[in-house]
């Protein structure tokens, strides 16, 4: 009976892996286009930040 149990969760398991898997690799490109773009507004911040001062 708990054997059946184990198979059933290890089975769902994979599903939510396999499922998963293309929303993290998504994310990840999303997130490696995104950091350049972030990094220069966060630089043009600083240097409107520095005329100020």
């Amino acid at each position: 009976m708990f054997g059946l149990f184990k198979s059933v969760v290890d089975l769902a398991t994979d599903v939510v892996k396999v499922a998963a898997a293309p929303v993290e690799v998504v994310a990840d490109l999303a997130g490696a286009a995104v950091k350049p773009v972030a990094e220069a507004a966060k630089s043009l911040v600083a240097d409107v930040k520095s005329l100020k001062d």
